[in-house]
């Protein structure tokens, strides 16, 4: 023990000399004045063109001010959100037009001890109790509305869905044949969905049509889940997305042609008072520059990124995976069977000296968070996923053409994903 204490000891003494040298050459050569930041504010319910501590802008008012600063910067822009919900109708979108210049930068961060929210996410409320037996209630949310998700108090809700693996189903040339007529009465059959696996494979097609005992299933998601030389979708694991399937605790249905969503609580939920979100935005933010003028110098810091769907599993396409969030979409056969990748609900692309730092990203329907097409030198720090249905980090691409451009600066290179920092402070004692 002594022996571990006296290296230790002698590991700080080193360190701290080392720092006191450091300070020392430091102070010798001429220092550049301190570039004092310029300081913005926003709010869920600021306005104006203030964007002061007391007097906030909105998020795209704050964003306008930064694009009247910006193009001669003398020291940083940091944008404080203050906290709650920035209820977004449309994606928060940077260009090149809101980045750092003069070697500054522009950071969007959460004010001290405050969770600003960006959410793509449409508060339900206005329940009434449709069907008092099996306790069923819906609200009104008009025909607009399409999600793939619901959460109610901040847990994801599962859509109305029937028994695992269903019995009687025989796979046809263009779908199934079922045991009986019972799915032929059910309404909204172009919205219900069969769920199947397949060695790592998980497929998702809409149905197209069900007469008698035959269903069939929309293109292109039969024809592609059917390739030779890649596990096909052979057999039903679960149906999904009919009312008629509405029969257990947390599952919920929207019917989009009346408008009407459908949720059966869970025993002691109180619709009166439950907290029910459904995403309608695919895309929270998205950050694109060019190859000629990328988005740089942008700093995100501390925000929560919630609520967002992806619908791409809704049409024909479907999801027909071939690997790593990877489907195929597009009518294909055995030659042609190129893929496309599960979206970022938070996007960058021809991104450079980006750096998003101890973000959360949480009730995503797509991928978390996306870099692509010449985004490079980017920095993804401390940041957690929690709550997403894709995969919560991607970087780059896999086809050959984004892989291996013809112009290099499509590369995605020097890219950094790190799970913490490691934080030393000279005279401290945090090392």
């Amino acid at each position: 023990m002594k022996r571990r204490t006296g290296t230790f000891s002698k590991a700080l003494l080193s360190i701290i000399l080392g720092c006191s040298a450091l300070l020392l050459s430091v102070s010798s050569f001429p220092q550049r004045a301190f570039a004092a930041a310029t300081l913005l504010y926003a709010s869920p319910a600021g306005s104006g063109s203030a964007c002061t501590l007391a007097a906030p802008c909105s998020l795209a008012g704050a964003q306008t001010k930064v694009r009247t600063l910006n193009a001669n910067m003398t020291g940083d822009i940091i944008v404080y959100l203050r906290g709650g919900a920035y209820n977004l109708t449309s994606t928060f979108e940077l260009t090149s037009a809101d980045s750092g210049t003069g070697g500054f930068q522009v950071i969007y961060e959460a004010y001290q001890g405050e969770v600003p929210m960006l959410s793509g996410g449409q508060t339900i409320t206005n329940w009434s109790l449709f069907d008092s037996g099996k306790n069923i209630y819906r609200s009104y949310v008009g025909t607009a509305l399409n999600t793939r998700q619901l959460y109610v108090n901040g847990v994801r809700a599962t859509r109305a869905r029937g028994a695992d693996n269903p019995a009687g189903f025989t796979k046809t040339s263009t779908g199934f044949t079922a045991a009986d007529n019972v799915m032929s009465g059910w309404g909204n059959k172009n919205n219900i969905e069969l769920v199947g696996f397949h060695t790592w494979k998980s497929f998702r097609c809409p149905v197209s049509s069900i007469s008698g005992t035959t269903v069939t299933v929309q293109n292109n998601c039969w024809n592609n889940s059917q390739l030779s030389g890649t596990p096909g979708m052979d057999s039903i694991a679960w149906i999904e997305n009919a009312y008629e399937l509405l029969d257990a605790e947390g599952e919920w249905y929207l019917d989009r042609s009346a408008g009407y969503l459908y949720y059966k609580p869970f025993a002691g939920e109180n619709m009166a008072t439950a907290a029910a979100v459904a995403p309608t935005l695919q895309t929270l933010l998205s950050g694109t520059g060019t190859l000629n003028d990328p988005l740089q110098h942008v700093q995100i810091k501390g925000l929560t990124f919630a609520y967002a769907t992806w619908l791409q599993p809704s049409t024909g396409d479907g999801y027909v995976p071939l690997q790593a969030g990877f489907t195929f979409t597009g009518f294909h056969n055995e030659v042609s069977q190129n893929v496309t990748k599960t979206p970022g609900n938070v996007t960058f692309r021809a991104a450079k000296s980006v750096r998003l730092e101890r973000n959360r990203f949480i009730h995503l329907g797509g991928a978390g968070l996306v870099f692509e097409y010449g985004s490079q030198n980017n920095t993804i720090i401390g940041n957690t996923f929690e709550d997403i249905s894709a995969g919560a980090i991607q970087v780059g691409d896999v086809t050959i053409s984004h892989v291996n451009p013809a112009d290099i600066r499509e590369r995605n290179t020097h890219n950094t994903v790190q799970s913490k920092q490691l934080y030393f402070a000279c005279g401290s004692g945090i090392f």
